[in-house]
């Protein structure tokens, strides 16, 4: 699991190109999940931190992870 999205009542689990569909609450996904390895970023992203290739904070703007494959999430 590369990152978790909250999608109402569902989460969407991001696996490489692969998107799976989950009905579960982020609040619970997050209590499952090892605080090791996953953070939650926003209120709708967790993210793996094997992941995580860098952090973007700029002076003004948007707070962003970018994440291996190129994603960029906010934080």
């Amino acid at each position: 699991v590369v990152w978790i999205e909250a999608a109402h009542c569902y989460v969407n689990i991001h696996h490489g190109r692969d998107i799976h569909l989950l009905r579960e609450s982020m609040q619970t996904m997050e209590q499952r999940l090892d605080p090791e390895r996953f953070v939650r970023i926003h209120r709708r992203a967790l993210v793996n931190r094997a992941f995580v290739r860098a952090l973007h904070t700029p002076r003004l703007g948007a707070h962003r992870v970018v994440l291996t494959d190129g994603t960029e999430l906010p934080f």
